[in-house]
C-alpha cells in the first residue's frame, strides 16, 4: 500500500469526536506523533477511531485489522474511549493521548504487513 492516509473517527457523539481530536492534535504536536502520522500516510492506511461498545470494564483499547475481503478490506479500527483514560483508579496513570498514540503505533505495524 501507498498513497494518502485517511483517520476517521465514527462519530459517537459530539463530546466523544471532540475528545479523540483533542488527543489527535496533542499527539500531532510531539516529533514521534507526526512521524506516526507521516508513516500512515505513506502506507496509505485507512483508520478508523470508534467508541467500543460494549465498554470495557477495566477500561481496555485495541487495535483490529479487518479482513482482506469484504467492505471494510484493509481498513484498521481502533477501539478507544478517551472518557476512560487516565482511569478514576489511577489517575496518575497513562491519559488518553498516551492510549491513542500506542494504538496508533500498533496500526503502522498492520498497515505495513498488509
Amino acid at each position: 500500500m501507498s498513497g494518502k492516509a485517511r483517520l476517521r473517527i465514527k462519530p459517537a457523539g459530539a463530546r466523544f469526536a471532540d475528545a479523540v481530536l483533542a488527543d489527535l492534535l496533542a499527539i500531532r504536536r510531539m516529533s514521534e506523533g507526526r512521524m506516526v502520522f507521516r508513516k500512515l500516510r505513506d502506507l496509505g492506511a485507512l483508520v478508523t477511531i470508534e467508541r467500543p461498545d460494549p465498554s470495557s470494564e477495566p477500561p481496555n483499547a485495541w487495535t483490529q485489522a479487518l479482513g482482506p475481503e469484504g467492505q471494510h478490506a484493509g481498513e484498521i479500527r481502533i477501539f478507544y474511549d478517551p472518557a476512560c483514560w487516565p482511569h478514576p483508579v489511577d489517575p496518575a496513570g497513562l491519559g488518553g493521548a498516551e492510549i491513542l498514540f500506542g494504538r496508533l503505533k500498533d496500526a503502522v505495524i498492520m498497515a505495513a504487513e498488509m
